[in-house]
Parts: C-alpha cells; structure tokens; sequence
C-alpha cells in the first residue's frame, strides 16, 4: 500500500484500505516523515512549508483517519508517535525539526 502524507484527502480512503486488507489495527506507529538539510537562511520558504504540512499535519491526518479503527471499533488502541499521544495532544515541538 502507498500512503502519501501530503495528500490529505486520501488519508481516510487509505485507512479503510488499511483496515480491509489487514483485517484489524492494533497499534498505530506513525513513522513517516521528510527532512531538509541545510541552514536556516538557505532553506527557501516553501521547503519548510512542505516539511510542515508531510511532517505535522500528514500525521495528524492519518491519525483521525485511523482513529475509529484503533480505539472506537476496538475499544483499545495504542498510538506510538514523535508527537507523544496523538489522540490527546496533537501539538508537540518534535511535530517537526531538522
């Protein structure tokens, strides 16, 4: 399965996807993410902005799209994330860093 973060609007298709080919979601580990490598004063704008909108709002996308299948159906669910617990704190200064 291919998953792009910076597409938000198929994140929820690509979870029900996910759900009916593994059949269940016990945990959700979010792992995904891009980087730059270069100095602030060179990084152009719109790179942070890309970083921004895969590394932190991808995530957090991808999360409620999957958070009726781990909790809600489940009644139990784990989230492992660089954010700490993404279902109660969805704002965190590890969401993106170089």
């Amino acid at each position: 399965m291919f998953l792009d973060l910076s597409d938000r609007d198929s994140l929820t298709g690509k979870a029900q996807e996910a759900v009916g080919h593994y059949g269940r979601v016990d945990i959700l580990i979010n792992n995904a993410g891009i980087s730059c490598r270069g100095s602030v004063m060179e990084t152009q704008d719109f790179v942070n902005r890309k970083i921004m909108e895969v590394n932190f709002f991808g995530t957090v996308g991808w999360t409620k799209g999957m958070y009726v299948y781990v909790t809600v159906y489940r009644k139990i669910g784990h989230n492992a994330a660089q954010t700490k617990n993404f279902f109660f704190a969805l704002t965190d200064s590890s969401a993106s860093r170089y």
